[in-house]
């Protein structure tokens, strides 16, 4: 019988949503230490001329509701708001959690039978099978946004590990 897709995206999401927040908490923490406004972080690119941290963590939560979107047909809209700081990105988080967690269960993900999903990607319309979307996009995505997020703030010198990164997924 084949897994799901509800089985392999939605708890990776929460999980990897879940981190996001872990590793933004660190930050934090770190950044009232050593007298480091929040701000600096939050607009802190690698190298300097690519996308910020607020656009990997913009990134991964909306790959996530996307996601949960696409596969149950549930209109979700974006999540507006500023992400100018520290908060501002622990808020948006917080909503894309709280997002995937009112999606329902295995039940409310009634593509799994479906042969093709249409998705936008890049100013192109995308089509794939619902299980090549899930593990050939939207995770790939998703982790994505998750490692630049992490490389970014391992470049601010925040002092973060394997074990921060891995946090919510082995917890």
């Amino acid at each position: 019988m084949p897994v799901p897709n509800h089985s392999y995206s939605v708890p990776i999401f929460l999980s990897g949503l879940q981190t996001l927040s872990y590793l933004l908490t660190k930050t934090a923490d770190y950044a009232s230490a050593n007298n480091i406004p929040p701000s600096n972080i939050a607009g802190a690119c690698l190298p300097p001329d690519k996308k910020a941290l607020s656009h990997q963590i913009r990134g991964a939560a909306r790959v996530a509701k996307n996601a949960v979107s696409y596969l149950t047909d549930a209109e979700i809209p974006d999540i507006e708001g500023p992400v100018d700081t520290l908060n501002d990105l622990q808020a948006h988080i917080a909503e894309a959690i709280a997002i995937l967690e009112r999606a329902g269960g295995p039940d409310a993900f009634g593509k799994d039978d479906i042969s093709e999903l249409k998705f936008p990607w890049e100013q192109t319309q995308q089509t794939a099978t619902v299980h090549k979307y899930v593990t050939g996009f939207a995770l790939p995505d998703f982790f994505f946004h998750l490692g630049n997020a992490y490389a970014i703030l391992k470049a601010q010198r925040v002092p973060l590990s394997k074990t921060d990164y891995l946090h919510s997924f082995i917890a």
